[in-house]
């Protein structure tokens, strides 16, 4: 379950650590297939913008989908 504040990463890459996608969790609604998320670059215009989605399952830009690979919590260091 993630929670705020985790990444969600969305076409990841596993062999070569790189995704096509990431976006900061706000919440997550019991039920629903991806987080609610704040992320840029997104379809909603030919420019870049910050939006907020929810239920984010998928990463939608200009001719582009990717799916939900997982999060990644931050960690605290001393």
């Amino acid at each position: 379950m993630p929670l705020p504040g985790d990444v969600a990463v969305y076409g990841l890459d596993a062999s070569q650590l790189v995704a096509q996608h990431v976006a900061i969790v706000v919440s997550d609604t019991p039920g629903d297939k991806g987080p609610d998320a704040v992320n840029g670059d997104g379809d909603k215009s030919v420019y870049s913008a910050v939006e907020v989605g929810n239920d984010e399952y998928k990463a939608k830009a200009p001719g582009v989908t990717e799916y939900l690979s997982g999060y990644v919590s931050p960690s605290e260091t001393t």
